[in-house]
């Protein structure tokens, strides 16, 4: 889980460089964006209850 979120991480920051050079399709990075902030969120809260146990 710590590994999928490390590269959910990663992926946030391409996304953040994608859309400041305009890279691609700039009109859906906000949702794409949005999508993987949400994606990060689920995986920090499983990781903090799959080391709770």
């Amino acid at each position: 889980m710590k590994i999928s979120l490390k590269e959910l991480r990663e992926t946030h920051i391409w996304l953040r460089i994608i859309g400041r050079k305009k890279l691609g399709n700039v009109q859906i990075l906000p949702a794409v964006i949005g999508e993987c902030d949400e994606l990060i969120a689920i995986f920090v809260s499983s990781a903090r209850t799959a080391d709770g146990r």
